[in-house]
Order: C-alpha cells, then sequence, then structure tokens
C-alpha cells in the first residue's frame, strides 16, 4: 500500500512547491478565523500514522511537530480561490483542461495547510435536483444507485501539493469529506471519477468499487472510471484498523493516515457545528 500512495501522490501533486496561502498555524483547537472555518489544527506532534523506516519515532514525532497544519472548510472567496488555484496548477501539470466551477450550495471544499502554504483540497458534493458531476458520463449508473432510495454524494477536485507530508494531506483530506458526507449528510454513497491509473488506491485501501467503464471525461480531457465509495462498509474497515493494536507498525493501509478515533470524534464534532445547510 505504501507503493501505491507514492504512486497516486506523484500523480496528483505538481512539481513545484506550493504558495504561501493566507492561513497561519496556531494552536490545536477549532475557533473560526478570519481566513475560514478551521476544522482541525494541530501544532502538537499528535501525528499518529506509521514512523518514516529508519526514524526513531520519537524524532517522528518532532518532525511531525515541526509540520503540523491545519484542515479548513472554506468560507470566503479568498479560500476557495487558493483552492482553484492549486487545482488550475495540478491539472494543468498532468495535461488536463479545467474549468471554473460555479457555485454551489451542495458543494463543500475542505483545504489543508501546512505551515501557511496550502497543501491539498478536495471537494464534496452532496446529491439533489441539479445532480452530480459524474451524471455528466455516468447517469445510467448513478440512478442505479439512487433507484435503491439512497442519498448519493461525490468527491471532486482533488489536489495535493505537498511532499513533506503528502500521505497524511491525502488521508485526513480524504476523511475530512468522509465524515462530513456520512456523520452529517447521512449519505450512503460517494462516487468520483478517477483516472484508472489511480484507482489501486481506492479500491485495496478504501474498498472502493468500480461501478462504470472507462469513458473519456470531457470536462478534463482524460480518461476515467466511476468507483463508488460505500460509506458504511468504509466506517466499518476504519474501525476495524483503530481497533487493531499493531496497526501503527505498518503503512499498508490507507487508514494508517487518517484521525484516530478521540481526534476524529472533535473533527466530526466541528463539521456539524460548522454546517450551514
Amino acid at each position: 500500500m505504501k507503493r501505491v500512495i507514492a504512486g497516486l501522490l506523484n500523480q496528483i501533486r505538481p512539481r513545484t512547491a506550493a504558495k504561501p496561502g493566507s492561513a497561519g498555524t496556531g494552536a490545536r483547537g477549532f475557533a473560526i478565523e478570519g481566513t475560514g472555518a478551521t476544522v482541525y489544527g494541530d501544532v502538537s506532534h499528535r501525528y499518529r500514522g506509521p514512523s518514516p523506516e529508519g526514524m526513531d519515532p520519537i524524532e517522528h514525532r518532532a518532525d511531525a511537530g515541526a509540520n503540523a497544519f491545519k484542515i479548513r472548510l472554506a468560507r470566503n472567496r479568498g479560500l476557495s480561490q487558493d483552492a482553484r488555484v492549486l487545482v488550475e496548477r495540478r491539472f494543468a501539470w498532468r495535461g488536463y483542461e479545467v474549468r471554473g466551477m460555479a457555485e454551489d450550495p451542495n458543494l463543500r471544499t475542505f483545504i489543508a495547510y501546512r505551515e501557511g502554504q496550502i497543501a491539498g483540497t478536495l471537494s464534496v458534493r452532496v446529491d439533489s435536483a441539479k445532480g452530480l458531476s459524474a451524471d455528466k458520463h455516468y447517469k445510467l449508473e448513478n440512478d442505479k444507485l439512487r433507484d435503491t432510495g439512497a442519498r448519493l454524494s461525490e468527491f471532486t477536485r482533488l489536489a495535493v501539493d505537498d511532499q513533506g507530508s503528502s500521505a497524511r494531506v491525502l488521508g485526513t483530506l480524504i476523511h475530512t469529506a468522509f465524515m462530513y458526507l456520512h456523520g452529517i449528510c447521512r449519505c450512503q454513497y460517494a462516487v468520483f471519477e478517477v483516472n484508472p491509473r489511480h484507482t489501486l488506491y481506492y479500491e485495496r485501501g478504501l474498498f472502493c468499487e468500480r461501478i462504470g467503464p472507462q469513458r473519456m471525461n470531457e470536462r478534463v480531457k482524460a480518461p476515467a472510471v466511476l468507483l463508488c465509495m460505500t460509506l458504511d462498509r468504509t466506517a466499518m474497515e476504519a474501525e476495524k484498523f483503530f481497533a487493531n493494536p499493531g496497526r501503527g507498525i505498518s503503512s499498508r493501509s490507507a487508514f494508517a493516515y487518517w484521525f484516530p478515533p478521540d481526534e476524529a470524534s472533535g473533527v466530526l464534532e466541528r463539521l456539524r457545528a460548522l454546517d450551514h445547510p
């Protein structure tokens, strides 16, 4: 799984360093700041992911403290602009086209910052009468899920631009989005269009299933398949992972980079307080 994560990160992050964002570092907490709403803030050494090979656990904890980061829910144009710029740079580096995203009350954008620099972003959309962006290429597949009475959602516009702790940025962004969709919105499924080269991470690490064949994504002019995360199953698998006392000795699971249960509960409560349907 470590190689799978590394391969995915090499594909989704650009070669150039991120420009400083407007966010600053501060004490762990959930205060609403001028730049946005902090979902998670960490300047301590509570990074629970596995230690890099050859690094002493104590040294690793100190290093994690130095590389502390925050996750914010974009609540203004400034943060949304940060996310848009990163997505455009990442897409351009891969040779994809990218278009602006219109305002959508069903869309939420999460942004990770490390030491005041943008490190990654991920947006989610809850299904509505307007549908999902994935409906453009996979409406039939999505309608099959809707016909079961389930509430759908989607992941979209994932970009990571942080070489120092990319796996953590990716993991905590996905976990934050997962908690929002599963714990707040009560969705049963999250679909997302993924380049076929990236599917292994999601299928092996997060138990996603391929429900749509490869097609050309006209929005970015690149091939894609449709993956589906069954949120209840992912929650169950994450619970099993964290119930295993030996989980920290290996990075083979994508859940190694999720929030541990004690921190996840705080993030969930903050998401609940920030959400304004």
